[in-house]
């Protein structure tokens, strides 16, 4: 493995919004590019983090309408989604 080059992330969660530099390796053998701090630190493709991810879909799934679950994060967390995104994450 050679370290192919540096990726940054941006993600939001619990406290707030965060940029996440990390390496991506590259084999020198077969090609394939591996994150081992993706997989480390649980980072999937979306804007929010896996924890902020499990708190907006309890919200979602306990509050019968996604504006007012969207509502209720920005008033709790003082994170500011969009609908769309509550709708998708749940």
């Amino acid at each position: 493995m050679a370290l192919d080059r540096v990726r940054t992330l941006k993600k939001l969660s619990l406290v707030g919004a965060h940029t996440l530099t990390r390496p991506q390796y590259l084999c020198t053998r077969c090609g394939v590019r591996t994150d081992p701090a993706d997989t480390l630190w649980k980072l999937g493709p979306g804007l929010l983090s896996p924890e902020l991810s499990r708190v907006v879909s309890a919200v979602g799934v306990e509050i019968p309408s996604f504006e007012r679950a969207t509502a209720t994060v920005s008033e709790t967390l003082g994170i500011h989604l969009a609908t769309r995104t509550v709708e998708r994450t749940c």
